[in-house]
């Protein structure tokens, strides 16, 4: 790895609150911690413990866990590279496209546990599940999540579902809202007065492309449905507590990111609640 790739990738996982780099952590509680955006080298985790710990976009490069114990937690789009997973434990613990490379997992034990999309090389996470979806089931619930996603609230926690942002304008549409310069008026045969209406003309086009684009999100038009997730949640909860739980995660939660370990949480404490 060069200058300029390092650079690039200290620029990427600017968090450094819980990046660490050539050392031991021994009987350590990692719990709720957020390390998105990290990157870790040759550290050793003995004997900790990670309970609902965020690690979003991360990178994980020739690390040791022995002995710890993973639970309610999600790696999305992390980068996992020669490292080693040694006698510990994964309850409940999802890889969501996640480049894991040269790593490996040994003698450990895994219960609800899932690596999206499947990937042969660490098949052993992918557990079993006794509970069982029929298609109409699926489709309510893809159903369910597409009316959920024109709710702000439940785009905006990030996990279920994925908004794509404005892409940038290709080169004609860059010329089309381009401001004209004084010389290339002169060029066009264009006034001055021509000139700064027309430019008045191209702001106010893409203004009201933006505020066009802004009010289709807010309808869950460029929003799309995470199947990793939904297919996690759906190993783990019955079609029923599932479908009551999301409605509910819809009525309680504010305009705020939460992690998927987050509505888990809301949609058991919806089960609870009808219980009693």
């Amino acid at each position: 790895m060069n200058y300029k790739q390092r650079k690039s990738l200290l620029k990427l996982y600017n968090n450094k609150i819980f990046s660490y780099g050539y050392k031991k952590h021994l009987e350590k509680n990692f719990s709720r911690k957020d390390f998105s955006l990290t990157w870790n080298q040759r550290v050793i985790f003995a004997d900790c413990r990670f309970e609902q710990t965020i690690f979003t976009t991360s990178r994980i490069e020739n690390c040791l866990f022995i002995n710890c114990k993973f639970s309610n937690c999600s790696f999305v789009n992390c980068s996992i590279l020669y490292t080693t997973f040694e006698n510990s434990s994964f309850y409940r613990v999802l890889f969501d496209q996640c480049t894991i490379t040269n790593s490996l997992f040994e003698s450990n034990s895994y219960s609800d546990s899932m690596v999206y999309p499947f990937d042969a090389d660490v098949y052993a996470i992918t557990t079993s599940s006794k509970i069982k979806y029929t298609d109409k089931q699926k489709e309510t619930i893809y159903k369910l999540l597409n009316q959920l996603k024109a709710k702000q609230n439940m785009r905006d926690t990030k996990s279920l579902f994925h908004t794509k942002r404005r892409m940038n304008r290709s080169k004609r549409e860059k010329e089309k809202y381009k401001r004209i310069r004084p010389k290339e008026a002169k060029r066009l045969g264009l006034t001055k007065k021509e000139r700064l209406l027309e430019n008045r003309r191209r702001k106010s086009d893409r203004n009201t492309e933006n505020v066009s684009y802004s009010e289709e999100t807010k309808l869950g038009n460029h929003t799309s449905v995470k199947e990793g997730p939904v297919l996690f949640l759906m190993r783990i909860y019955p079609f029923e507590e599932l479908y009551q739980g999301l409605k509910y995660a819809c009525a309680t939660m504010n305009k705020k990111q939460y992690p998927l370990s987050y509505l888990m949480k809301i949609i058991e404490n919806n089960q609870t609640d009808n219980e009693t």
